[in-house]
């Protein structure tokens, strides 16, 4: 098992192989845990339950 680990927060910039334009993802399962936010704001870790149409266009899926 893979020790490396990546996390991605709201405001993200993703890409679909599959798709024609990038989205924006938007965090909504949780309102603690904060990363690169000195402040402790504005980009919320997301999880795997970021689930249904989190992105801001609802351009995947």
């Amino acid at each position: 098992m893979s020790t490396n680990k990546n996390f991605v927060c709201h405001s993200a910039q993703c890409n679909c192989n599959f798709g024609d334009f990038p989205d924006i993802l938007q965090v909504t399962t949780q309102k603690k845990h904060y990363i690169n936010d000195s402040d402790g704001v504005q980009k919320l870790i997301a999880s795997t339950m970021e689930l249904g149409q989190p992105f801001t266009a609802n351009t995947f899926g």
